[in-house]
Protein backbone atom coordinates (compact mmCIF):
# COMPACT_ATOMS: atom_id res chain seq x y z
CA UNK A 1 0.00 0.00 0.00
CA UNK A 2 2.79 2.39 0.96
CA UNK A 3 4.63 1.72 -2.31
CA UNK A 4 1.51 2.52 -4.34
CA UNK A 5 1.04 5.79 -2.47
CA UNK A 6 4.70 6.67 -2.99
CA UNK A 7 4.41 5.91 -6.71
CA UNK A 8 1.30 8.07 -7.02
CA UNK A 9 2.95 10.96 -5.17
CA UNK A 10 6.08 10.62 -7.27
CA UNK A 11 4.11 10.50 -10.52
CA UNK A 12 2.00 13.48 -9.51
CA UNK A 13 5.13 15.46 -8.71
CA UNK A 14 6.65 14.46 -12.06
CA UNK A 15 3.50 15.56 -13.89
CA UNK A 16 3.49 18.85 -12.01
CA UNK A 17 7.18 19.48 -12.70
CA UNK A 18 6.76 18.65 -16.36
CA UNK A 19 3.62 20.71 -16.86
CA UNK A 20 4.34 23.73 -14.66
CA UNK A 21 6.80 25.69 -16.85
CA UNK A 22 4.61 25.27 -19.92
CA UNK A 23 1.53 26.42 -18.02
CA UNK A 24 3.45 29.51 -16.90
CA UNK A 25 4.57 30.13 -20.50
CA UNK A 26 0.97 29.75 -21.62
CA UNK A 27 -0.13 32.33 -19.06
CA UNK A 28 2.57 34.73 -20.23
CA UNK A 29 1.52 34.19 -23.85
CA UNK A 30 -2.09 34.89 -22.83
CA UNK A 31 -0.98 38.12 -21.16
CA UNK A 32 0.83 39.23 -24.31
CA UNK A 33 -2.22 38.33 -26.38
CA UNK A 34 -4.49 40.42 -24.18
CA UNK A 35 -2.09 43.35 -24.16
CA UNK A 36 -1.25 43.64 -27.84
CA UNK A 37 -3.97 41.88 -29.87
CA UNK A 38 -7.14 43.98 -30.07
CA UNK A 39 -10.49 42.23 -29.98
CA UNK A 40 -11.46 43.37 -33.46
CA UNK A 41 -8.45 41.56 -34.99
CA UNK A 42 -9.31 38.31 -33.22
CA UNK A 43 -12.94 38.62 -34.28
CA UNK A 44 -11.85 39.35 -37.84
CA UNK A 45 -9.71 36.21 -38.18
CA UNK A 46 -11.32 33.75 -35.76
CA UNK A 47 -14.71 35.14 -34.80
CA UNK A 48 -16.97 33.54 -37.40
CA UNK A 49 -18.06 29.98 -38.06
CA UNK A 50 -16.68 28.41 -41.20
CA UNK A 51 -13.70 26.65 -42.65
CA UNK A 52 -11.22 29.53 -42.90
CA UNK A 53 -11.11 30.58 -39.23
CA UNK A 54 -10.71 26.90 -38.31
CA UNK A 55 -7.91 26.37 -40.84
CA UNK A 56 -6.11 29.54 -39.69
CA UNK A 57 -6.31 28.46 -36.06
CA UNK A 58 -5.09 24.95 -36.94
CA UNK A 59 -2.10 26.25 -38.90
CA UNK A 60 -1.12 28.87 -36.33
CA UNK A 61 -1.11 26.30 -33.55
CA UNK A 62 1.20 23.77 -35.24
CA UNK A 63 4.59 25.49 -34.67
CA UNK A 64 3.88 26.82 -31.18
CA UNK A 65 5.79 24.91 -28.45
CA UNK A 66 2.95 24.78 -25.91
CA UNK A 67 1.58 21.68 -24.18
CA UNK A 68 -2.05 20.80 -23.59
CA UNK A 69 -2.07 22.62 -20.25
CA UNK A 70 0.07 25.52 -21.39
CA UNK A 71 -2.21 26.16 -24.36
CA UNK A 72 -5.34 26.33 -22.19
CA UNK A 73 -4.83 29.93 -21.04
CA UNK A 74 -4.00 31.10 -24.55
CA UNK A 75 -6.90 29.25 -26.18
CA UNK A 76 -9.39 30.48 -23.61
CA UNK A 77 -8.08 34.02 -23.96
CA UNK A 78 -8.65 33.74 -27.72
CA UNK A 79 -12.20 32.76 -26.89
CA UNK A 80 -12.57 35.68 -24.51
CA UNK A 81 -11.29 38.01 -27.24
CA UNK A 82 -13.98 36.93 -29.68
CA UNK A 83 -12.82 33.70 -31.37
CA UNK A 84 -15.52 31.19 -32.31
CA UNK A 85 -15.78 27.89 -30.49
CA UNK A 86 -14.66 26.00 -33.60
CA UNK A 87 -11.53 28.11 -34.05
CA UNK A 88 -10.78 27.89 -30.32
CA UNK A 89 -11.03 24.10 -30.37
CA UNK A 90 -8.85 23.88 -33.52
CA UNK A 91 -6.16 25.94 -31.82
CA UNK A 92 -6.55 23.87 -28.66
CA UNK A 93 -5.97 20.64 -30.62
CA UNK A 94 -3.20 21.56 -33.07
CA UNK A 95 -0.98 23.50 -30.66
CA UNK A 96 -0.20 20.76 -28.10
CA UNK A 97 -0.09 17.92 -30.66
CA UNK A 98 3.07 19.26 -32.22
CA UNK A 99 5.54 22.15 -32.17
CA UNK A 100 8.94 23.09 -33.48
CA UNK A 101 10.59 21.41 -30.50
CA UNK A 102 8.64 18.13 -30.73
CA UNK A 103 9.11 17.99 -34.51
CA UNK A 104 12.87 18.15 -33.99
CA UNK A 105 12.71 15.45 -31.29
CA UNK A 106 10.60 13.26 -33.58
CA UNK A 107 13.25 13.44 -36.29
CA UNK A 108 16.01 12.68 -33.80
CA UNK A 109 14.34 9.73 -32.05
CA UNK A 110 12.02 8.14 -34.62
CA UNK A 111 12.46 8.85 -38.34
CA UNK A 112 11.81 11.46 -41.07
CA UNK A 113 8.49 9.85 -42.12
CA UNK A 114 6.95 10.26 -38.67
CA UNK A 115 8.40 13.77 -38.57
CA UNK A 116 6.25 14.65 -41.60
CA UNK A 117 3.21 12.61 -40.64
CA UNK A 118 2.91 14.14 -37.18
CA UNK A 119 2.23 17.82 -38.10
CA UNK A 120 0.07 16.79 -41.07
CA UNK A 121 -2.05 14.57 -38.84
CA UNK A 122 -2.20 17.33 -36.22
CA UNK A 123 -3.57 19.78 -38.78
CA UNK A 124 -6.19 17.29 -40.01
CA UNK A 125 -7.37 16.37 -36.52
CA UNK A 126 -7.55 20.02 -35.44
CA UNK A 127 -9.46 21.10 -38.54
CA UNK A 128 -11.97 18.25 -38.23
CA UNK A 129 -12.51 18.96 -34.52
CA UNK A 130 -13.10 22.65 -35.15
CA UNK A 131 -15.49 22.06 -38.05
CA UNK A 132 -17.37 19.43 -36.01
CA UNK A 133 -17.84 21.91 -33.17
CA UNK A 134 -19.08 24.54 -35.63
CA UNK A 135 -21.48 22.05 -37.21
CA UNK A 136 -22.86 20.28 -34.12
CA UNK A 137 -21.88 22.46 -31.20
CA UNK A 138 -25.17 24.31 -31.12
CA UNK A 139 -25.90 27.99 -31.42
CA UNK A 140 -22.85 30.20 -31.01
CA UNK A 141 -23.06 32.42 -27.96
CA UNK A 142 -20.92 35.31 -26.90
CA UNK A 143 -17.79 34.33 -25.04
CA UNK A 144 -17.64 34.82 -21.31
CA UNK A 145 -16.12 38.24 -21.05
CA UNK A 146 -16.72 38.81 -17.33
CA UNK A 147 -13.47 40.60 -16.59
CA UNK A 148 -12.32 41.15 -20.16
CA UNK A 149 -12.51 44.70 -21.43
CA UNK A 150 -11.27 46.49 -24.51
CA UNK A 151 -8.69 48.27 -22.38
CA UNK A 152 -6.78 46.13 -19.89
CA UNK A 153 -5.22 49.22 -18.30
CA UNK A 154 -8.11 51.47 -17.28
CA UNK A 155 -11.06 49.08 -17.78
CA UNK A 156 -12.94 51.48 -20.04
CA UNK A 157 -14.69 49.92 -23.04
CA UNK A 158 -14.53 53.28 -24.84
CA UNK A 159 -10.97 54.13 -23.94
CA UNK A 160 -9.09 55.74 -26.83
CA UNK A 161 -5.84 56.39 -24.95
CA UNK A 162 -2.76 54.92 -26.59
CA UNK A 163 -1.16 53.48 -23.47
CA UNK A 164 2.55 52.66 -23.42
CA UNK A 165 3.33 49.01 -24.10
CA UNK A 166 4.76 48.56 -20.60
CA UNK A 167 1.57 49.92 -19.06
CA UNK A 168 -0.57 47.68 -21.27
CA UNK A 169 1.48 44.64 -20.32
CA UNK A 170 1.25 45.39 -16.60
CA UNK A 171 -2.51 45.74 -16.86
CA UNK A 172 -2.78 42.50 -18.80
CA UNK A 173 -0.64 40.63 -16.27
CA UNK A 174 -2.89 41.88 -13.48
CA UNK A 175 -5.90 40.53 -15.34
CA UNK A 176 -4.27 37.11 -15.88
CA UNK A 177 -3.16 36.78 -12.25
CA UNK A 178 -6.27 38.18 -10.55
CA UNK A 179 -9.08 37.03 -12.84
CA UNK A 180 -8.12 34.65 -15.61
CA UNK A 181 -5.97 32.08 -13.79
CA UNK A 182 -8.30 31.83 -10.76
CA UNK A 183 -11.11 30.85 -13.12
CA UNK A 184 -9.30 27.66 -14.20
CA UNK A 185 -6.87 27.04 -11.31
CA UNK A 186 -8.84 24.49 -9.28
CA UNK A 187 -9.95 22.53 -12.34
CA UNK A 188 -6.40 22.56 -13.67
CA UNK A 189 -4.95 21.24 -10.42
CA UNK A 190 -7.61 18.52 -10.19
CA UNK A 191 -6.77 17.30 -13.69
CA UNK A 192 -3.02 17.29 -12.98
CA UNK A 193 -3.46 15.30 -9.77
CA UNK A 194 -5.74 12.72 -11.38
CA UNK A 195 -3.35 12.48 -14.34
CA UNK A 196 -0.53 11.69 -11.93
CA UNK A 197 -2.63 8.92 -10.36
CA UNK A 198 -3.38 7.41 -13.78
CA UNK A 199 0.27 7.68 -14.82
CA UNK A 200 1.32 5.74 -11.73
CA UNK A 201 -1.12 2.90 -12.37
CA UNK A 202 -0.62 2.40 -16.14
CA UNK A 203 2.71 0.76 -17.15
CA UNK A 204 4.47 2.30 -20.12
CA UNK A 205 4.96 -1.03 -21.98
CA UNK A 206 1.50 -2.56 -21.61
CA UNK A 207 0.82 -2.27 -25.37
CA UNK A 208 3.78 -4.35 -26.49
CA UNK A 209 2.07 -7.78 -26.50
CA UNK A 210 -1.32 -6.53 -27.74
CA UNK A 211 -2.56 -7.29 -31.32
CA UNK A 212 -2.02 -4.45 -33.78
CA UNK A 213 -5.73 -3.79 -34.24
CA UNK A 214 -6.27 -3.40 -30.50
CA UNK A 215 -3.19 -1.23 -29.99
CA UNK A 216 -4.96 1.74 -31.58
CA UNK A 217 -7.75 1.70 -29.01
CA UNK A 218 -5.42 1.08 -26.09
CA UNK A 219 -3.26 4.00 -27.24
CA UNK A 220 -6.39 6.15 -26.96
CA UNK A 221 -7.17 4.72 -23.52
CA UNK A 222 -3.65 5.52 -22.37
CA UNK A 223 -3.41 8.94 -23.98
CA UNK A 224 -6.75 10.59 -23.21
CA UNK A 225 -6.71 10.94 -19.40
CA UNK A 226 -3.03 11.63 -18.69
CA UNK A 227 -1.03 14.81 -19.06
CA UNK A 228 1.93 14.53 -21.38
CA UNK A 229 3.37 17.21 -23.60
CA UNK A 230 4.34 16.71 -27.25
CA UNK A 231 8.07 16.61 -26.56
CA UNK A 232 7.74 14.18 -23.64
CA UNK A 233 5.43 11.87 -25.60
CA UNK A 234 7.99 11.48 -28.39
CA UNK A 235 10.61 9.34 -26.57
CA UNK A 236 7.81 7.25 -25.05
CA UNK A 237 6.37 6.60 -28.51
CA UNK A 238 9.85 5.78 -29.79
CA UNK A 239 10.42 3.28 -26.99
CA UNK A 240 7.01 1.69 -27.57
CA UNK A 241 7.85 1.29 -31.28
CA UNK A 242 11.20 -0.22 -30.35
CA UNK A 243 9.30 -2.80 -28.26
CA UNK A 244 7.02 -3.74 -31.17
CA UNK A 245 4.13 -1.27 -31.05
CA UNK A 246 2.76 -0.47 -34.51
CA UNK A 247 3.56 2.95 -36.06
CA UNK A 248 -0.17 3.71 -36.30
CA UNK A 249 -0.67 3.18 -32.56
CA UNK A 250 2.40 5.29 -31.80
CA UNK A 251 0.99 8.10 -33.96
CA UNK A 252 -2.38 7.81 -32.21
CA UNK A 253 -0.60 8.24 -28.88
CA UNK A 254 1.35 11.22 -30.23
CA UNK A 255 -1.92 12.86 -31.33
CA UNK A 256 -4.27 12.02 -28.47
CA UNK A 257 -1.84 12.13 -25.55
CA UNK A 258 -0.66 15.75 -25.86
CA UNK A 259 -4.04 17.11 -27.05
CA UNK A 260 -6.16 15.71 -24.22
CA UNK A 261 -6.04 15.30 -20.49
CA UNK A 262 -8.51 15.62 -17.67
CA UNK A 263 -7.46 19.21 -16.99
CA UNK A 264 -8.14 20.38 -20.55
CA UNK A 265 -11.44 18.47 -20.75
CA UNK A 266 -12.65 20.01 -17.49
CA UNK A 267 -11.71 23.53 -18.57
CA UNK A 268 -13.23 23.13 -22.05
CA UNK A 269 -16.45 21.81 -20.55
CA UNK A 270 -16.60 24.72 -18.13
CA UNK A 271 -15.73 27.51 -20.57
CA UNK A 272 -17.10 26.25 -23.92
CA UNK A 273 -19.89 23.93 -22.79
CA UNK A 274 -20.28 20.20 -22.20
CA UNK A 275 -21.46 19.55 -25.77
CA UNK A 276 -18.36 21.23 -27.18
CA UNK A 277 -16.14 19.19 -24.86
CA UNK A 278 -17.78 15.94 -25.98
CA UNK A 279 -17.50 16.82 -29.69
CA UNK A 280 -13.90 17.93 -29.17
CA UNK A 281 -12.96 14.61 -27.57
CA UNK A 282 -14.92 12.31 -29.91
CA UNK A 283 -13.80 13.98 -33.13
CA UNK A 284 -10.16 13.97 -32.02
CA UNK A 285 -10.27 10.30 -31.02
CA UNK A 286 -12.07 9.16 -34.19
CA UNK A 287 -9.74 11.07 -36.52
CA UNK A 288 -6.66 9.77 -34.66
CA UNK A 289 -7.92 6.19 -34.92
CA UNK A 290 -8.63 6.60 -38.64
CA UNK A 291 -5.19 8.09 -39.32
CA UNK A 292 -3.51 5.38 -37.25
CA UNK A 293 -5.38 2.66 -39.13
CA UNK A 294 -4.42 4.18 -42.50
CA UNK A 295 -0.76 4.34 -41.46
CA UNK A 296 -0.76 0.68 -40.44
CA UNK A 297 -2.66 -0.36 -43.57
CA UNK A 298 -0.46 1.50 -46.05
CA UNK A 299 2.91 1.80 -44.30
CA UNK A 300 2.87 -0.99 -41.72
CA UNK A 301 5.26 -3.12 -43.77
CA UNK A 302 7.96 -0.44 -43.79
CA UNK A 303 11.04 -0.53 -41.60
CA UNK A 304 9.80 1.53 -38.66
CA UNK A 305 12.65 0.77 -36.24
CA UNK A 306 13.12 4.10 -34.43
CA UNK A 307 16.40 5.90 -34.18
CA UNK A 308 16.38 5.99 -30.43
CA UNK A 309 19.45 4.13 -29.20
CA UNK A 310 18.59 3.53 -25.57
CA UNK A 311 14.98 2.50 -24.82
CA UNK A 312 15.33 3.35 -21.15
CA UNK A 313 14.00 6.80 -20.35
CA UNK A 314 15.39 8.87 -17.53
CA UNK A 315 13.74 12.06 -16.37
CA UNK A 316 16.10 14.96 -15.66
CA UNK A 317 14.45 18.09 -14.35
CA UNK A 318 16.32 21.35 -14.78
CA UNK A 319 16.04 24.82 -13.31
CA UNK A 320 13.41 25.47 -15.99
CA UNK A 321 11.11 22.85 -14.46
CA UNK A 322 11.70 23.81 -10.84
CA UNK A 323 11.35 27.52 -11.51
CA UNK A 324 8.10 26.92 -13.40
CA UNK A 325 6.80 24.69 -10.59
CA UNK A 326 7.67 27.31 -7.99
CA UNK A 327 5.92 30.08 -9.93
CA UNK A 328 2.86 27.94 -10.55
CA UNK A 329 2.67 26.91 -6.88
CA UNK A 330 2.83 30.58 -5.89
CA UNK A 331 0.01 31.21 -8.35
CA UNK A 332 -2.15 28.53 -6.73
CA UNK A 333 -1.40 29.82 -3.23
CA UNK A 334 -2.17 33.40 -4.24
CA UNK A 335 -5.43 32.29 -5.89
CA UNK A 336 -6.55 30.35 -2.82
CA UNK A 337 -5.60 33.27 -0.56
CA UNK A 338 -7.73 35.61 -2.67
CA UNK A 339 -10.60 33.12 -2.63
CA UNK A 340 -10.45 32.81 1.16
CA UNK A 341 -10.09 36.54 1.81
CA UNK A 342 -13.74 37.48 1.07
CA UNK A 343 -14.94 34.68 3.35
CA UNK A 344 -12.81 36.00 6.20
CA UNK A 345 -14.10 39.52 5.66
CA UNK A 346 -17.67 38.21 5.65
CA UNK A 347 -17.05 36.45 8.96
CA UNK A 348 -15.58 39.60 10.44
CA UNK A 349 -18.60 41.56 9.26
CA UNK A 350 -20.96 39.06 10.89
CA UNK A 351 -19.03 39.26 14.14
CA UNK A 352 -19.27 43.04 14.10
CA UNK A 353 -23.02 42.77 13.60
CA UNK A 354 -23.34 40.31 16.49
CA UNK A 355 -21.39 42.66 18.76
Amino acid sequence: MTSHVENILRSTLMVFLEAAPYIVLGLLAAAILYAFFPREKIEQHFGRKGIWPVIKASLIGIPLPLCSCGVLPMAMSLRDRGASRGATVSFLVSTPETGVDSIAVTYALINPVMTILRPVAAFISAAVAGLAVDAWGGREVNAEQGHDTDCQVCGDHDCETDHAWTTRLRGSLRYIVNDFFPDIANWLLLGLVVSGIVAALVPSDFLADVPVSAQLFLAVAAGVPIYICASASTPIAAVLMAKGVSPGAALVFLLVGPATNLASLLVVGRRLGKRTAIIYLLSLVLVALLIGWLVNATMGGWNWVPRIANPELHEHYTLFNWLGAGLLLLGFLYTWWRQMRPRRSDLAHLRQQEE
